[in-house]
């Protein structure tokens, strides 16, 4: 990379707030014109939509867009368009604004090649960019101004006098106190008189709230979720509205449309809402994703995040409890609860994390985890999350979103009294001239604290939306949460910590497929803020705490999240690269082997031949000891050869750790091994030109031992080539394997060779007790995967130990089999290593699922298969010595397991050698 200053990296990137105000047009006369600002290929902001016919819209809107984008050659653009058409463009280089000066004329708008719609047509702006790193806000965080907190351009303000109760999973921590956030919400239900609206990604009518009481409990609190809102609703007559994710497909499984079934025909008023609901057949959107289910051609609708996310699976993912609740005197006041956990199956836990403890108990019926087989149990996928209890001013910023989100959401389902029932519903809640929509800013009347009460906060909703998803709202698009995100990165002093489900966007700067569309600034404001600490030579850090795989069973969807999670912003990759047969035919075939073979002094003057095989390369990185140190030696030992492809160029450790099994063999099996090697070689000639290195090879070999045998003419058990005799405790019986096509080697009878499975299976089939396997990969027999049976990885193995398990359990005989592999496959190639994680997944849910069935067919409801199959995987931590500083405290590096190791437990001691498996493929 080109050397570069401080000065030129800065000025990389356009990074700041772009204040702007769109006045008005001149054009001819349209009904229905607005204005799209875009900045490259993002769309940045958009005004409203002006009803009348007019020939000089007036919108007068102001919008602060914040910006963080590579500058070269970057543009921003103003379309003036109507429902109907695009009209003309206008654009200017970000160059221009550079300057902070405002910019306030009219730019002309031109059509399609450069030519006026219409003569004068154009727009008036007025423009100013402000560099955010020339703030004080970014220079010295909240402390430059203390009373001057909040996001501002917001819809819902900074309100003051509110109660904030803060809930880690099911618990509400405080000092000295333990609380429990479904219990809390359970206790709410229960005593509300006037409403209870619930909002959700997921609900689930059979869910239970309170699992472990903490206090007395009414009644009615050990009903399921549904029965307890139907009751709330038809007999005590409280008014009960649930806003759910309209899921058209049950991509996620999240219960809805039987949660919906559930409330039908009953006072509880339940109504999916998404972008694309049941009634919506006669979109060209929705018939073109039904046409695609219909001829299995789905994923050709995942090329951008655009169409995922706006036409086929948008939900507002709004998780919230809404309930009145007694106030001050007889009044009644609004509580909501808001947070990341669903109120459904799965998702009540602890901080404990519990997977198998309680499941008969706590979780009975409930161990939800969308990974494993249909009908299997165990292990729980454990929910980690934060909710929290409002109350004051900005509960009633809640109740307002709830009422616009459910406005549209009935114009949708044919809903027509609700809406008005909705609003008269926060009448005379706190007081009877106010409304949840009508609340002045700071008004002490809804406030529950006073300013001077240390439990007293100031509080703020954010939220995402466009204006077709909700009722009534001056705003086009409201990003609030993206703008406290930003606000909190550039005022952020010394450290920036962040918990979330998923972590992507950014894309307009990814180094490939910048048009995914997925375009929230978060990633780039972390990194230029890193930038602009480094420039200030300020210590500064970034923690991110992200799940390892995002929620769901579906692979489409969790695969391309996890590609685009991927920080280098990935890799094209081709249609073709979907089936094991083509990546390792044609694409990356490899021998595999490593051998050193050489001539040592033999019997007498005679010569011998000496091999060494086993799976590390001679090369970069691979030499370790059974410590495998990390940083240690890293200037001595390892210097120059710290090897970790993991990490970013140029970033030196922690290396990455090596684990392997070499041997040395000598007698009649080296001849064997170079018996392949000569093989090998010999085609390798002829691929490659020399002609006269195949009889330099086969010369070599003789009067070794013996002068008138080669290494291809050794008879079986020649005691001339035996290094020891058969009494003696060192001797060895060997045997080598490998696996080959005849079009890799030179003159062999054998069209295909698979000598290295063979010898697995029946070390397999001959074990008694237990099996321990060692390998750097493991996936194969995909003939009986659940899906993608034709991906061609047909090898035995994992059917063989699966079977092999199940004949131990019809017998009733103790049996176990030990896995160790490799966490994450070696290399940095993201194509590759995503899809052998995803083989290997197929193959152990393969094996699981005839164990499982195995049990149950044994009645033995006890016994988990874990009880009988286990994967392990290798690591190692070092705690960092003063001269690692620049590190963190403690490193984990999962271990490169790169060996092939079987030990099989019988009544015998059975020893076999297996050279270089590739793991095989059926390369036939």
């Amino acid at each position: 990379m080109a050397e570069c200053n401080s000065d030129e990296v800065v000025h990389l990137y356009i990074h700041g707030d772009l204040d702007l105000k769109i006045i008005k047009a001149r054009c001819e006369s349209i009904i229905g014109p607005y204005v799209k600002v875009c900045l490259g290929q993002t769309d940045m902001a958009r005004t409203r939509i002006i009803s009348y016919k007019s020939e000089c819209p007036e919108w007068n809107e102001h919008f602060q867009i914040s910006l963080a984008h590579p500058i070269s050659n970057l543009k921003i653009c103003f379309h003036l368009e109507n429902k109907d058409k695009w009209i003309g463009s206008t654009s200017f280089s970000v160059q221009r604004i550079l300057t902070g000066e405002t910019i306030s004329e009219w730019f002309p708008i031109f059509g399609y090649h450069g030519n006026p719609p219409k003569c004068d047509t154009a727009i008036l702006i007025e423009i100013r960019f402000t560099n955010c790193e020339d703030t004080p806000l970014y220079r010295y965080g909240i402390a430059s101004d203390p009373d001057s907190f909040g996001v501002g351009n917001c819809q819902f303000p900074v309100r003051k006098g509110g109660s904030v109760a803060l809930y880690q999973d099911a618990h509400r921590e405080r000092v000295f106190e333990h609380e429990k956030c479904w219990e809390d919400i359970c206790h709410a239900i229960l005593e509300a008189k006037e409403l209870v609206y619930i909002i959700g990604w997921s609900i689930h009518h059979k869910v239970k709230l309170v699992r472990e009481p903490t206090r007395p409990l009414p009644e009615l609190g050990n009903m399921n979720l549904g029965d307890l809102l139907k009751y709330k609703s038809g007999k005590e007559g409280g008014r009960v509205l649930i806003l759910v994710w309209n899921d058209p497909f049950r991509l996620m499984k999240t219960h809805n449309k039987d949660t919906e079934k559930f409330f039908k025909n009953s006072s509880v008023k339940c109504v999916r809402f998404g972008r694309i609901t049941d009634t919506d057949h006669s979109t060209p959107e929705h018939e073109a994703i039904k046409e695609a289910i219909g001829l299995g051609l789905l994923p050709k609708f995942f090329s951008g995040i655009h169409f995922t996310v706006n036409a086929l699976v948008f939900a507002h993912h709004q998780k919230c409890v809404i309930v009145d609740t007694q106030g001050s005197r007889n009044n009644r006041k609004i509580t909501t609860f808001i947070g990341g956990l669903d109120l459904c199956d799965g998702r009540y836990d602890t901080p404990e994390h519990r997977l198998f403890r309680d499941r008969e108990t706590v979780y009975q019926n409930d161990d939800f985890n969308p990974t494993l087989l249909e009908g299997f149990k165990g292990p729980r996928q454990p929910w980690h999350d934060l909710c929290c209890e409002i109350e004051g001013p900005a509960a009633y910023d809640v109740l307002t979103n709830f009422e616009q989100l459910w406005s549209k959401a009935e114009k949708w389902s044919g809903l027509k009294k609700g809406c008005k029932f909705v609003f008269r519903a926060v009448m005379n809640l706190d007081t009877s001239k106010s409304s949840s929509q009508s609340i002045p800013n700071d008004d002490p009347k809804f406030w529950v604290s006073k300013e001077d009460d240390p439990e007293n906060w100031h509080v703020q909703i954010f939220r995402s939306f466009e204006s077709s998803d909700i009722w009534k709202t001056n705003l086009v698009v409201e990003k609030s949460i993206q703008s406290a995100y930003i606000q909190a990165i550039r005022s952020a002093q010394h450290f920036i910590y962040i918990e979330n489900q998923y972590f992507l966007g950014s894309s307009y700067a990814w180094p490939s497929n910048e048009n995914a569309g997925a375009n929230n600034l978060i990633p780039m404001e972390l990194a230029l803020k890193i930038a602009s600490k480094i420039r200030a030579k300020e210590r500064f850090a970034v923690y991110i705490v992200k799940a390892m795989q995002p929620e769901g069973n579906n692979f489409l969807v969790t695969e391309k999240i996890l590609f685009w999670q991927l920080p280098s912003g990935a890799l094209e990759c081709s249609g073709e690269v979907n089936q094991i047969l083509f990546i390792v035919n044609a694409l990356v075939f490899a021998h595999h082997q490593k051998c050193v073979i050489v001539d040592t002094q033999g019997s007498r003057n005679n010569r011998k031949i000496t091999t060494f095989i086993g799976g590390l390369d001679l090369c970069d990185g691979r030499y370790d000891t059974p410590e495998h140190r990390l940083f240690r030696d890293r200037e001595t030992v390892y210097q120059n050869d710290d090897f970790n492809p993991t990490l970013l160029e140029g970033f030196k450790g922690p290396r990455q750790p090596w684990h392997d099994l070499c041997c040395k063999i000598e007698g009649p099996a080296a001849y064997d091994v170079i018996t392949n090697f000569e093989q090998l070689w010999s085609k390798a000639e002829k691929w490659s030109g020399l002609k006269k290195g195949c009889k330099f090879v086969f010369r070599a070999v003789m009067n070794l031992d013996t002068s008138k045998s080669s290494s291809q003419s050794i008879p079986n058990d020649d005691p001339k080539f035996w290094v020891s005799k058969e009494d003696d405790p060192e001797n060895w019986h060997v045997q080598v394997f490998r696996s080959f096509e005849s079009s890799g080697f030179w003159k062999t009878n054998l069209v295909v060779e698979k000598s290295i499975q063979s010898a697995y299976i029946q070390a397999i089939r001959s074990a008694q007790h237990f099996i321990y396997i060692e390998n750097q990969y493991f996936l194969g027999s995909s003939y009986a995967w659940p899906s993608n049976e034709n991906a061609g990885a047909n090898n035995l193995i994992p059917m063989e130990l699966a079977l092999k398990i199940a004949s131990k359990i019809r017998a009733k005989e103790r049996f176990a089999v030990y896995f160790v592999k490799a966490m994450q496959p070696e290399g940095n190639n993201f194509l590759v290593t995503e899809k052998i994680l995803f083989w290997q997944f197929r193959t152990m849910q393969m094996m699981y699922g005839i164990i499982a069935k195995e049990l149950k067919s044994m009645h033995l409801e006890n016994s988990h298969p874990q009880d009988y199959l286990n994967f392990y995987c290798l690591g190692n931590r070092e705690e960092r010595s003063p001269s690692n500083q620049s590190f963190m405290k403690g490193v984990l590096e999962l271990i490169c397991h790169h060996k092939t190791n079987v030990v099989i437990a019988e009544k015998s001691v059975y020893t076999s050698l297996i050279t270089s498996i590739t793991t095989q493929f059926n390369i036939s």
